[in-house]
């Protein structure tokens, strides 16, 4: 239990290995107790498989550390990849809040594999958190006639910039990143977003058959419907179960090692490692639907 405590979470690193003798260890959740116990595993030789740290820093503390959550501008190039692949779009523009690292890095990447992909940016615009007016960037944007926006927001923002698009007269589609997911998104955007799209990491529909097995396990243990950190937990645990028994041995390097080089189809869809020990993962497409968060599809990574 680290409490959500830096210094208590670096304790609790300590006394898993020095004490319980961990050969691995499933966690943090969030990414401040991350960046604090990963330099002891790091240290100690013990890998860290975090289930749901974005910050992009916790990996980059040493080859000892994962995670199974996608960091946050991983999600920009899953969008671009739903976006012209799925939904056929050629032209979008891109709005986000200025100074918010999560929202400029996923827009940044979502403009990068856009293009790469073939498609044109026709506005990239940025905004301050929490504005009421958007009118200055939605008015140029609309005159483009985009096949989509892509609003790289917070559930508060992105339903403001919605609502006051529809009012300027877009008609065009919507599609969003991980920080919409909240009850509160509907209920500020009214209808604005319906038929809108959103990258999620997992929806318990989500219709493969290892979610469905998991979903159906879970619900069956607990009584009630898993939720994204019961998805990541397992997952964590299971890339460190198969890679002991890849490895065949608790040694700490060759553990890590064989972890690095795991690739698994899991709930969340196919999964490996890249070479900075960040999952390259399928995501799930959220579709808003009669005001319910609804999946819609599974979106692999491009493959090179």
């Amino acid at each position: 239990d680290d409490k959500g405590d830096a210094t208590e979470g670096a304790a609790a690193y300590r006394a898993s290995i020095e004490i319980d003798g961990a050969i691995a260890i499933a966690g943090a959740v969030m990414s401040k107790i991350s960046l604090a116990g990963a330099p002891i595993c790091q240290a100690r030789g013990v890998p860290m498989v975090s289930p749901t740290s974005t910050n992009p820093r916790v990996t980059e503390v040493g080859d000892y550390i994962f995670r199974t959550a996608f960091i946050d501008p991983f999600q920009g190039t899953m969008a671009a990849t739903f976006a012209l692949g799925t939904l056929g779009a050629r032209t979008a523009a891109c709005v986000f809040a200025r100074g918010n690292d999560y929202a400029e890095g996923v827009a940044e990447t979502f403009r990068a594999a856009f293009t790469e992909g073939g498609g044109a940016i026709a506005a990239f615009e940025s905004h301050e958190m929490g504005a009421y007016d958007f009118e200055d960037i939605l008015v140029p944007i609309i005159e483009t006639a985009p096949d989509l926006i892509f609003i790289a927001d917070y559930y508060n923002d992105a339903a403001s910039v919605a609502a006051q698009a529809r009012e300027l007269g877009y008609r065009g589609r919507f599609v969003g990143i991980d920080g919409w997911d909240s009850p509160e998104l509907v209920r500020m955007a009214g209808n604005a977003l319906e038929g809108s799209f959103f990258i999620n990491h997992w929806h318990t529909e989500a219709a493969s058959p290892e979610s469905l097995r998991f979903a159906d396990a879970y619900r069956f243990r607990y009584g009630e419907n898993p939720d994204l950190i019961a998805v990541c937990g397992y997952e964590s645990a299971r890339v460190i179960i198969e890679g002991l028994r890849s490895a065949g041995t608790v040694s700490g390097p060759a553990l890590r090692d064989a972890i690095a080089a795991t690739e698994l189809v899991l709930p969340t869809g196919r999964f490996a490692f890249d070479a900075a020990r960040n999952p390259v993962k399928s995501a799930a497409v959220i579709i808003i639907r009669n005001g319910r968060f609804e999946w819609f599809a599974t979106v692999d990574p491009p493959r090179k």
